[in-house]
């Protein structure tokens, strides 16, 4: 599955704005990604934005896996090789707080695998 990271601030402000929408509309825009992530070889549901490091998430598929995404100056880069330990489909993925290298996955079958990651 693919995973996009897209920009909707100008959608956004199109919306808050009448001009904006016009404009929009007459130029057919098209919003694209600003990055597209190929490397989950299932759908997935899970998401999450790290709260202390900006720009770094990490998504989960239902093939069981687990990728963390680190942002540089222009893109992401994401470790083709995934975070892996769960038993089923990865359902939730939540940063912890206040520990840039820890987050806690739930799975289907009601594992909770905690991820101790090496930035």
């Amino acid at each position: 599955g693919k995973v996009h990271i897209w920009d909707l601030s100008r959608l956004i402000h199109a919306v808050n704005d009448s001009s904006v929408m016009a404009a929009y509309v007459r130029n057919q825009e098209s919003p694209r990604p600003l990055y597209t992530f190929s490397g989950h070889t299932n759908e997935g549901f899970a998401m999450d934005w790290s709260p202390t490091i900006s720009g770094m998430l990490a998504t989960g598929d239902c093939s069981k896996n687990i990728h963390v995404w680190k942002p540089n100056e222009t893109e992401w880069h994401v470790d083709q090789r995934p975070f892996t330990g769960h038993t089923s489909s990865v359902e939730d993925i939540q940063w912890s707080p206040n520990e840039q290298s820890v987050n806690i996955n739930t799975e289907t079958k009601g594992l909770f695998v905690i991820l101790f990651l090496f930035l």
